[in-house]
């Protein structure tokens, strides 16, 4: 996981990502992935590695939970205490 502290040393840090062979970069701020977005773009390394929020991959991750239980009709009751 990556914070850009604001975009300083940002075409840096995605240098020393693509150097380390790093398929995916994650952040929990928006404005480092666009940040790192835009600097994956300057160094040609799109298809490479992907920038994504951490919130994403928790969503991802518990995608097959949520549709095993639609499929056998269960609730899932969320408290905010």
């Amino acid at each position: 996981m990556l914070c850009v502290g604001g975009g300083i040393r940002t075409a840096e840090q995605a240098a020393e990502i693509a150097v380390a062979g790093a398929d995916i970069i994650v952040t929990a701020c928006p404005f480092c992935t666009r940040v790192l977005e835009q600097a994956v773009r300057e160094m040609g390394l799109q298809g490479r590695i992907a920038v994504q929020d951490l919130a994403m991959i928790v969503l991802e991750s518990a995608r097959p939970i949520n549709e095993k239980m639609i499929a056998e009709n269960t609730r899932l009751e969320v408290a905010h205490v």
